[in-house]
């Protein structure tokens, strides 16, 4: 589950340009070729939960009662936000993208989410390939 700490409090969930791991990130980031993918995840969840948080105060987003979707107001507040500029959300998904195990809570729901673990399930199989399989350099 996403710890409430990895967005601040002023950055309307942007994520923090300092680290908080005292320069352990070089060392995650060697042992982890996928790190950048499953950071870019985590963030895009992590923004969602903050604009849940919101709409939760507001209610379910309704044009007839003047209640605004959290998701594109900010995104009209904030158009070069990089949530914001995503663009279109594709249009087709596997099946083993739309199973209750795949969609155990509301952000892994989101289209973008369900792109962003894509490239990171290509990473890993990248990786693994390469482990088992090294090129001529290896040998």
């Amino acid at each position: 589950m996403l710890g409430a700490g990895s967005a601040g409090g002023d950055d309307a969930g942007m994520p923090s340009a300092a680290s908080s791991d005292g320069g352990d990130t070089d060392a995650k980031a060697e042992s982890d070729p996928c790190a950048a993918e499953r950071d870019r995840v985590e963030r895009r969840k992590a923004w969602l939960l903050e604009r849940h948080r919101e709409q939760a105060t507001r209610g379910f987003p309704s044009p007839k009662a003047g209640i605004p979707d959290m998701v594109a107001a900010f995104c009209d507040a904030n158009p070069t936000h990089e949530e914001c500029t995503l663009g279109s959300p594709p249009m087709e998904f596997s099946p083993d993208e739309l199973t209750w195990e795949a969609q155990k809570t509301f952000e892994d729901r989101d289209a973008h989410v369900i792109v962003l673990k894509r490239a990171l399930d290509a990473c890993r199989k990248r990786e693994i390939k390469t482990r088992t399989c090294p090129g001529p350099e290896a040998r």
